[in-house]
């Protein structure tokens, strides 16, 4: 969320108030106002419509292109470490599901054993 909002701060800042004729035609995405900015650049760092939005920009203002890949390569960085850190958690919730699984089996088989050997059932073993 931080490098969107920076990200849409920055476009807001430059492209947001440019003269009208100077404005990108994104349709229903603008960079006018923070929030349209920032659902523009989500969708710009899934790469959906990645061609409309960079190409607009890039006819009216060529260094934009620069801009773009910078954002890129930050929300790339971005949505990697956040798909590592969930596929982390989820196998991390598995290896202690499975831990706790194997402990409990453990359990009931040193209990079935003892009984076993409990023949005067005291509670006790005896040798």
């Amino acid at each position: 969320l931080g490098v969107l909002a920076f990200f849409g701060i920055l476009c807001v800042r430059v492209y947001g108030r440019l003269p009208d004729g100077e404005k990108p035609d994104l349709g229903n995405d603008s960079f006018e106002h923070l929030l349209p900015a920032m659902r523009t650049l989500f969708m710009l760092s899934t790469l959906d419509n990645f061609d409309p939005i960079v190409i607009q920009t890039f006819k009216l203002h060529p260094l934009s292109f620069f801009f773009f890949l910078v954002f890129i390569m930050f929300a790339s960085f971005f949505l990697m470490s956040v798909a590592l850190g969930v596929m982390f958690d989820l196998y991390i919730e598995e290896h202690e599901s499975t831990v706790k699984s194997e402990a409990k089996k453990e359990e009931k088989s040193s209990a079935k054993a003892f009984k076993q050997l409990d023949i005067e059932k005291m509670g006790k073993i005896r040798w």
